[in-house]
């Protein structure tokens, strides 16, 4: 498991976890990131390497397979999908499908998410939510720039537009640079009513073929497009 405080200095890290978007996350006790299995790096190649860590194939495809894949089109009942979520995310805290998968289910139940089973019952499990999920993935891979962009998004999705821009910002202080993350800039800023900014990322993310109207012609409607 790697060290935060090995990866980061120590100031910088207190600044990515604390500040900004994640004001209030360190209120919450999400508990240790030891794991009967893993826990692992999303980005480590080794876990898409068949027999790795005693595997029979990949862990990527053993978790994913089992625990995610049916799923992602939240069809199946939401208690079961909210277990395979925690699954998942204490095998690989910075699984990107999972997280995504996570805040699909809040946004699809208005926040009421289910118990996953470990929690049910057990008083001093830490909590299922998605503040939790995302704290533990950013303390376990501090610089994974697409857990933040993905904080953005849980942010955004529940109206709290500044704090969505500092996850995004952190996003591309870590080097990440896509369409989708300037077009999801622009849409904050234009909930905040910051044309000016909204329209400068709607053009990075439409030079780099963001397919998406819909940031442009919310822009058009208030007279800021072309």
């Amino acid at each position: 498991m790697p060290k935060p405080s090995a990866e980061l200095p120590a100031l910088l890290l207190g600044t990515l976890l604390l500040a900004g978007p994640l004001a209030g996350f360190a209120q919450q006790n999400c508990g240790s990131l030891e794991n009967a299995f893993g826990p692992y790096n999303y980005n480590d190649p080794l876990i898409r390497q068949s027999g790795y860590g005693g595997s029979k194939g990949t862990i990527i495809d053993l978790v994913e397979g089992a625990h995610l894949r049916t799923f992602e089109s939240l069809s199946r009942p939401d208690f079961e999908t909210m277990g395979s979520i925690d699954y998942t995310l204490r095998a690989i805290p910075n699984n990107p499908r999972a997280l995504f998968l996570l805040i699909r289910l809040h946004r699809k139940l208005n926040g009421n998410l289910p118990k996953p089973p470990r929690v049910v019952g057990d008083s001093s499990a830490w909590p299922g939510t998605p503040e939790c999920y995302f704290e533990r993935a950013m303390r376990f891979v501090p610089r994974d720039p697409i857990v933040r962009q993905l904080l953005g998004v849980y942010l955004h999705w529940n109206g709290k537009y500044q704090q969505a821009l500092d996850a995004y910002g952190q996003a591309t202080d870590l080097g990440l640079k896509s369409a989708e993350l300037y077009y999801n800039i622009g849409l904050a800023h234009f909930e905040l009513k910051q044309y000016a900014e909204a329209k400068d990322n709607a053009h990075k993310a439409y030079d780099m073929g963001y397919p998406s109207p819909g940031l442009r012609n919310k822009l058009g409607s208030v007279g800021q497009w072309p």
